[in-house]
């Protein structure tokens, strides 16, 4: 996210009288919503390094527990917080542009009027990764308590800056992954070619016939 970090600069740096100090909980509220007895018609999401998937329950890896009730519902501009084993957790906040349910243990939270989730989301990834977080946390594992992330303290600027931000984010965002997903490509290519000359050198056939 340095990227992010150089444009947070850029934009402060050159209208610093429009970002304001505020908290989080003039930000956004926690929400917990559990899918009960309905959990059956929710998919089930991860959070990750790629950001919010949905998880396949058919492949049997990992755990699930018998009964999916206390899980949470997630909506498109939900975001969502790991607040505890931070420094052991790839991604400690997504932002979720599809529904589903999550395990209970994260926080989910809804930005209010004004606010843009996606920036929010960008702001707190660049957090993340350099763990500016540390002075909050307690305990043996590292986690933060709802009512101290409520009272962190950001620099915010007005919407019309956070759209542009998310904008410009989101553009460059996409066009590296276009680049990324090309040179998997070629990659998985050059796999192929090296397996079909192993195998024509080995048995002195080619690998059609």
């Amino acid at each position: 996210m340095k990227v992010f970090s150089n444009l947070l600069e850029d934009w402060f740096v050159n209208t610093p009288e429009l970002w304001k100090t505020r908290k989080n909980r003039t930000l956004f509220k926690i929400e917990k919503k559990t899918v009960g007895e309905d959990w059956t018609e929710y998919q089930l999401l991860s959070m990750g390094k790629p950001g919010v998937t949905f998880r396949d329950m058919e492949s049997g890896k990992g755990k699930f527990p018998k009964s999916f009730e206390s899980y949470q519902t997630v909506i498109p501009g939900d975001l969502i917080f790991c607040l505890y084993d931070i420094d052991e957790t790839p991604r400690t906040v997504g932002y979720s542009d599809i529904s589903g349910m999550i395990t209970p243990s994260y926080t989910i939270v809804k930005c209010f009027p004004g606010i843009n989730p996606k920036f929010l989301y960008y702001m707190y990834s660049t957090l993340d990764d350099n763990k500016v977080l540390k002075p909050y946390y307690t305990g043996l594992r590292n986690s933060i308590r709802p009512e101290t992330f409520l009272n962190i303290e950001l620099k915010i600027p007005p919407l019309e800056i956070q759209n542009n931000v998310v904008n410009f984010l989101d553009n460059k965002i996409g066009l590296i992954n276009k680049l990324i997903n090309k040179e998997k490509e070629r990659i998985k290519s050059l796999e192929e070619l090296k397996y079909s000359l192993s195998y024509e050198h080995v048995t002195g056939k080619n690998i059609l016939d």
